[in-house]
């Protein structure tokens, strides 16, 4: 096996880890770390909270791309089809079709907050309204 591969498959399952445990943390409000922007965000305080409603989210993107980089080897390669894919269909479809879902459901929890579930508890009611606006 490419020793490239295992450390993409590594590095990834270490970070795949690690968010896991401060998704925990961020879902229970354990931390107040992100409750205020950053002094680098380039954005005011709206789009922060915005950002970090979709955090669980971009979370589940990186798990499930984690998932297909460490399934993808093993499935075996057969010629390439009208798509050009060279794995099969059941495999390649559902990880082409993921970031285009990914970024429909990131830009309905960032303006619409839906779907409800995938974003945390204590971010999902009150308005966001913009500092000295009534």
């Amino acid at each position: 096996m490419d020793p490239r591969y295992l450390v993409v498959v590594t590095a990834c399952v270490v970070l795949s880890a690690y968010a896991a445990l401060q998704l925990s943390r961020l879902w229970r409000h354990e931390t107040t770390a992100l409750d205020h922007r950053l002094a680098s965000w380039p954005g005011d305080e709206m789009s922060w909270r915005g950002f970090v409603r979709t955090l669980p989210s971009i979370f589940g993107f990186f798990w499930l791309l984690t998932l297909a980089i460490v399934v993808g080897p093993p499935v075996p390669e057969q010629p390439s089809d009208s798509f050009g894919f060279v794995r099969p269909a059941w495999y390649s479809l559902p990880v082409a079709a993921l970031p285009f879902a990914a970024i429909a459901t990131w830009t309905s929890i960032y303006f619409f907050k839906r779907p409800r579930f995938l974003i945390p508890p204590h971010l999902r009611g009150g308005e966001d309204r913009r500092e000295g606006s009534a």
